[in-house]
């Protein structure tokens, strides 16, 4: 993981580490499925918050929930020193805190969506969908390199090619209004 990162034992930063264009470790790659899985169920906790905020507008308190949420994972402690189950059970809380984190700052960006739709209906959908198209190739391209340039430049040119795709399938909908 050091060679990943590039920090070394004194956790310099390394602008080496970006030009090295090797293959990825087994443990990275193991570690870059394990972020993005992370990462995706917090942004779905996200969303669903940010829906959630239209039946129950408590924007106020989620901002204070995610707060209180993060402040919770920054203080559940990361004990190595436990056994493999107890290992497990430790991250299934912190991964349960991070979820929760999403859902109440979901919750806190629903006076935003508010405005937005105010301003113009079709801004929500346009980023959500921009967003997780880009998400997505970005994922498929950690997800299924062996080669580290490829995450350099397989997923700018996934996420073009979805966009090109998706604006050509959205074409013939003249009510739909699909730009970035």
């Amino acid at each position: 993981m050091e060679r990943l990162s590039g920090r070394s034992r004194n956790n310099a930063f390394s602008a080496k580490a970006l030009l090295d264009f090797t293959s990825l470790t087994k443990g990275a790659a193991n570690h870059l499925k394990t972020v993005y899985a992370a990462l995706s169920a917090t942004m779905i906790s996200a969303g669903v918050g940010a829906v959630l905020y239209f039946f129950v507008p408590f924007g106020f308190l989620g901002f204070i929930g995610a707060i209180a949420m993060l402040f919770w994972l920054l203080f559940t402690p990361l004990d190595y020193n436990l056994n493999q189950q107890q290992q497990l059970e430790l991250q299934k809380k912190r991964f349960g805190i991070l979820c929760g984190f999403g859902l109440f700052s979901g919750l806190s960006v629903g006076p935003l969506l508010d405005m937005a739709i105010e301003l113009n209906p079709q801004i929500v959908p346009t980023a959500f969908v921009t967003t997780c198209v880009l998400f997505v190739s970005l994922t498929l391209t950690a997800l299924w390199t062996d080669k580290r340039h490829w995450l350099y430049l397989g997923g700018t040119t996934v996420w073009c090619t979805s966009h090109v795709i998706l604006d050509g399938i959205l074409e013939p909908f003249p009510w739909i209004h699909f730009h970035i």
